[in-house]
């Protein structure tokens, strides 16, 4: 078995995850803040790290990032090498009643350290950049990291580009490689699994016209994993697609399962949920250094009006 980052397992970890009927729910990022950086030219394995972005500044950039409890993503407009220092830094607040998505232009690399990220924190636009009316997609494409999702989220981002054009963007690591081609909107923070290219406009439109995609959900970003799974859930069982038709609230412990609260229609839903091995082993990444048992979710039940 391989054990070394650079090698691969096989079959590939999408085909292995498929295989195995594994479910996507309660896979999105859980930060509320996500520092968007535009880095061009050749990503390694790390995005941030491995690329022409001064190492100082990658380190500053990810420890301010990680002090303020932020998701730092690496994206590119395009494949290669481009020698312009121009770049733009996206600031997307994830808050359900206070989303929004500023863009900041940076002249040179050095100025990613004056982002002023405290004001950002405080889920308040910096002022330094302007605000977007649109929503922006992200498509892992990080082959470096996991080949599946160069192999399954660079068909998506063509279809993409040919229905939202610029707002389409390379995307370095957004996590769960296991279920590419993986896509994320914000500052919706909408996370898409197993996207297939073919859908991509059924999907704009969904997403355009405020509706969520729920067959390829994978949960929506700054939630924890058990709050997304409950979303989906009592989605799925009342097809609610809404945005806003089901608006988490929080989840707290209860004898060994969490138990998670959201507002549906007016009315308090609570779920509870389990979550325990399957029993499997596998790799979660194509460079996976060892199998790994990602575990699933269970409900328990759902209780409340809706």
């Amino acid at each position: 078995m391989p054990s070394a980052r650079h090698e691969l397992w096989s079959p590939p970890c999408t085909a292995q995850s498929e295989g195995l009927g594994e479910t996507p729910g309660g896979t999105a990022a859980p930060e509320r803040r996500w520092l968007v950086i535009e880095q061009p030219g050749a990503w390694g394995h790390s995005a941030l790290r491995e690329s022409d972005l001064d190492l100082e500044i990658a380190e500053e950039l990810a420890a301010r990032a990680e002090a303020r409890g932020m998701r730092l993503q690496i994206v590119r407009r395009r494949l290669g090498r481009v020698p312009d220092e121009r770049r733009v830094a996206m600031l997307a607040c994830l808050e359900p009643e206070n989303r929004w998505l500023e863009e900041v232009p940076i002249a040179h690399a050095d100025e990613l350290l004056d982002l002023d990220l405290d004001t950002f924190a405080a889920g308040t636009p910096t002022g330094a950049g302007r605000l977007l009316d649109r929503p922006r997609w992200l498509v892992c494409t990080h082959g470096t990291k996991d080949p599946c999702c160069a192999k399954r989220g660079l068909p998506v981002l063509g279809q993409l580009r040919g229905v939202v054009g610029e707002r389409a963007w390379h995307s370095a690591h957004l996590g769960g490689d296991r279920f590419a081609a993986n896509v994320v909107v914000l500052p919706l923070g909408g996370t898409l699994g197993r996207v297939p290219a073919d859908a991509v406009p059924e999907v704009v439109e969904d997403i355009d016209s405020g509706r969520l995609p729920l067959e390829l959900l994978r949960g929506r970003a700054g939630w924890p994993k058990a709050v997304q799974v409950a979303e989906i859930a009592v989605r799925r069982a009342r097809d609610l697609r809404g945005v806003d038709d089901v608006v988490p609230v929080g989840a707290e412990p209860e004898d060994g399962t969490q138990r998670v609260t959201l507002r549906v229609g007016g009315e308090t839903v609570t779920v509870r949920l389990r979550h325990t091995p399957t029993g499997t082993m596998r790799p979660v990444s194509c460079r996976a250094e060892e199998e790994t048992d990602p575990g699933a979710w269970t409900v328990l039940g759902v209780s409340g009006a809706a």
